[in-house]
């Protein structure tokens, strides 16, 4: 891009907007957004590619996603669809769209564009005018002085560990950018270094490395699900590399005074059977704090398995030997052993 000067100044008018846009419900197809973007004027700026995100903070996660790529100039973005365009090209004109911005990779800012449904853009082969002085203008918008409480808001555009606060404590958390969605994992057990036979304090503040085998404690899951973060997924993988996974439409942990009670339902899946549903109703047990259902043992102590146990469980996932986890009817009706579970949340 033609670097330009007004009076020494960089010319540039930046709209800094609230990060708290909520994003419509539906899944914006990547096909609409591109023939409606061809049927409009883009002169001589090309596509490299385009970008559909559900929800989160849109502008910041499309910018971050031209910023890891060295082609990208910059991002045309349209809040009303939840989507935007990865650009290459100088950017000399203003094109027809509606509720869109632009984020120039030179500049690191974003531009208000000037044109709304009933107004037709105005071009220009230069940026505006700036209208106060550069040093009150605001850069690309980053969640460093922002309070987030899920991994929507840190608008996570890679897998990885990002730091949100629940309950008025830093906690962090591994965000999953999978399947065009936000996940949160809540529990996983993928090496075998952490004991999951746990205490009750344990597991309502949760353990482990966040990196590796976790669980993220039935406090921090009550408020995710309560705050929307309903839908959970499990994916598993045995011993000899076949895999599956259970999802349920419904997946709420009540709060404390509720001993964590589970309300689970709408399973879809390849696992081979709704094991979940064997624990809907229950409230959490321990070793030490016994909710099951069975009389004559406390099935946790027993089989070492706390858990939303009913008559004990249709889950072997907190045992500590890694050995010996499972989910019932696993391929032909066979606890076979699983080396891999992670359980995840997402909103609907």
């Amino acid at each position: 891009m033609t670097r330009k000067n007004f009076n020494g100044k960089r010319a540039v008018v930046v709209l800094f907007m609230s990060f708290f846009i909520l994003i419509c419900e539906a899944d914006f197809l990547e096909e609409n957004y591109l023939n409606f973007v061809g049927n409009e004027a883009l002169g001589n700026i090309d596509v490299l590619t385009s970008v559909t995100l559900n929800r989160g903070r849109l502008k910041l996660r499309c910018s971050s996603e031209c910023l890891k790529r060295s082609a990208c100039s910059g991002v045309r973005i349209d809040l009303n669809s939840s989507g935007c365009l990865l650009l290459i090209g100088p950017f000399n004109t203003v094109e027809n769209l509606v509720s869109h911005y632009r984020f120039y990779k030179r500049t690191g800012v974003l531009l208000e564009a000037t044109t709304s449904s009933t107004q037709q853009p105005t071009i220009t082969s230069t940026p505006p005018q700036m209208t106060e002085p550069l040093s009150t203008q605001m850069s690309i918008p980053t969640t460093e002085n922002i309070v987030c409480s899920d991994c929507e808001c840190v608008g996570a555009v890679t897998s990885g560990v990002y730091e949100i606060t629940v309950n008025d404590q830093k906690t962090s958390v591994y965000c999953q950018v999978l399947y065009g969605f936000d996940w949160m994992v809540i529990f996983r057990r993928t090496i075998g270094d952490v004991l999951f036979n746990k205490v009750w304090s344990s597991y309502t503040t949760g353990f482990g490395n966040i990196n590796g085998d976790v669980w993220l404690g039935l406090d921090n899951i009550s408020s995710f699900t309560s705050a929307g973060w309903s839908v959970m997924r499990v994916e598993m993988e045995d011993d000899i590399g076949n895999t599956g996974y259970a999802q349920y439409g419904i997946f709420l942990v009540g709060g404390s005074a509720t001993e964590y009670k589970l309300t689970v339902s709408q399973y879809s899946g390849n696992a081979g059977y709704d094991a979940f549903s064997y624990h809907n109703n229950m409230k959490f047990s321990t070793k030490d704090h016994d909710n099951d259902l069975s009389v004559s043992i406390n099935c946790a102590s027993y089989y070492g398995e706390p858990w939303w146990n009913d008559d004990c469980a249709r889950m072997k996932f907190t045992r500590d030997n890694f050995n010996e986890l499972g989910w019932y009817y696993w391929y032909a009706g066979s606890y076979r052993p699983l080396k891999k579970i992670t359980m995840a949340l997402r909103k609907p």
